[in-house]
C-alpha cells in the first residue's frame, strides 16, 4: 500500500496522468496538432523543473519557438513575444550559466539584496504601464491579465539566469496566476482544454521546485560553513 501511495504522488505518475488528460481532450476537442505538440515536450521539461535540474533550460529554450507559434495563432501577442524574445533566448542562456556554477544536476544558488527587491518591484510597475497602453493599441485579447502574466514570467526567466533562491516562489505564483488565463482561454474556445491541463501539471511541478531549490541551497549553505570551519582550524 505504501508503494502505491508513494507512486502517486511521484514525478512519473504525474507526467502520465497529465499526458493522459491532455491527449484525451485534444482528441474531444481537436485542433492542429501543431499547436498542442508543445504540451508534450512540456511534460518532460516539468519533470526536469521539479528536480530543479539546469537540463530543464535547454529544453524548454527550444520548446519556446514551437510555443510562439502557438500564442501567435492564440492572438495572445504578448505571450509569443516573451516565448521567443526571452523565454526561448534566455533559458537557453540560463542552461549555460547553470552549466558554469554546476552543483550536481543544478547550480549554486544565492540570495536576493533588499535593494533588489525594491527596483525589480519599481521596475515591474512602470513596464506594466507601459506594455498594457501599447497593447491596447494593438487589439491584443486579454491585455491586462496577457500582460501581467506575461511580464511576472520575464521576470522569473531573468532571475533564473542569476539563480537567485527566491525565484521558485515568484515562478510558483506565475505558474498559477498563468491558470487564470488558461481558464479564460478555455471559456472562450473548448479546444484549449489541453493548454489548461498542461499549466495545472506545470504549476504542480514549480511547486515541486521550490522545495527542491530550497533543500540545494540549504545543503550548499552548509557545505560552506564546513569548508569555513575546516580553513579555520588549519
Amino acid at each position: 500500500m505504501k508503494k502505491v501511495l508513494q507512486f502517486l504522488i511521484s514525478r512519473r505518475f504525474l507526467l502520465i496522468l497529465a499526458a493522459i488528460g491532455i491527449t484525451t481532450t485534444y482528441c474531444i476537442f481537436p485542433s492542429p496538432f501543431y499547436l498542442v505538440l508543445p504540451l508534450y515536450v512540456s511534460l518532460f521539461v516539468g519533470l526536469l523543473t521539479s528536480k530543479a535540474s539546469r537540463y530543464s533550460f535547454l529544453i524548454g529554450g527550444l520548446n519556446s519557438i514551437l510555443y510562439t507559434i502557438t500564442y501567435l495563432s492564440f492572438g495572445t501577442y504578448m505571450q509569443a513575444f516573451y516565448a521567443f524574445f526571452f523565454s526561448c533566448l534566455m533559458q537557453i542562456a540560463t542552461f549555460f550559466t547553470w552549466s558554469k556554477r554546476a552543483y550536481k544536476d543544478s547550480t549554486v544558488f544565492r540570495k536576493m539584496t533588499k535593494k533588489m527587491y525594491i527596483g525589480i518591484g519599481t521596475g515591474f510597475v512602470l513596464t506594466y504601464i507601459g506594455a498594457t497602453t501599447v497593447l491596447t493599441l494593438l487589439g491584443s485579447k486579454f491585455i491586462y491579465l496577457d500582460t501581467f502574466t506575461s511580464l511576472l514570467s520575464i521576470l522569473v526567466t531573468m532571475m533564473h539566469l542569476f539563480s537567485f533562491r527566491e525565484t521558485p516562489f515568484l515562478h510558483a505564483a506565475s505558474s498559477i496566476i498563468g491558470l487564470s488565463l488558461s481558464i479564460a482561454l478555455v471559456l472562450e474556445d473548448p479546444s484549449r482544454w489541453p493548454f489548461l491541463i498542461s499549466g495545472i501539471y506545470g504549476a504542480i511541478c514549480v511547486l515541486r521546485s521550490t522545495f527542491a531549490i530550497q533543500r540545494l541551497y540549504k545543503e550548499q549553505q552548509n557545505a560552506k560553513k564546513a569548508e569555513s570551519k575546516g580553513e579555520a582550524v588549519c
